[in-house]
């Protein structure tokens, strides 16, 4: 639009002035009186005014589309940020849940073999440990 307007200091104007009433012209008449003018304008030459309005309304087009442009690039890399650490979060939480599960076995081995004497106290904790460990990773994913 702003193009558009700029070109059209090329082209002529056309102006149409109407009145109605008092107007002043003649002082001896009592009617109401009428005027109409009709001026028409064709600017040749402007000092290359009109040239640089339309280049300076195509340079803020042109910023305007690059400014769009330049969003629409950081919004889809944004979006391809956000996909990615929901993949990346979607993934870790999926391998913590098999975890969970073989680290609930290797628990319930290890208290087998505590009540059969092969395992100590320390190995019994450590995979206590290792169980609640577990289970904080998962509870901070969620």
């Amino acid at each position: 639009a702003r193009q558009k307007l700029a070109a059209g200091g090329f082209l002529p104007q056309v102006n149409l002035k109407a009145s109605y009433g008092s107007l002043g012209l003649r002082e001896t008449l009592v009617s109401p009186e009428t005027f109409v003018s009709l001026s028409a304008r064709w600017e040749l030459f402007s000092g290359l005014e009109t040239v640089n309005e339309r280049r300076v309304a195509a340079a803020k087009v042109g910023k305007v589309r690059a400014e769009q442009e330049s969003l629409k690039i950081q919004y889809g890399n944004r979006v391809e940020q956000l996909k990615n650490q929901l993949k990346s979060i979607l993934t870790r939480y999926q391998f913590e849940e098999k975890n969970e599960k073989r680290v609930e076995r290797f628990l319930k081995t290890v208290q087998d073999e505590y009540r059969r004497g092969v395992k100590n106290g320390s190995d019994l904790k450590s995979a206590l440990e290792l169980v609640l460990e577990t289970q904080v990773n998962l509870a901070s994913l969620r």
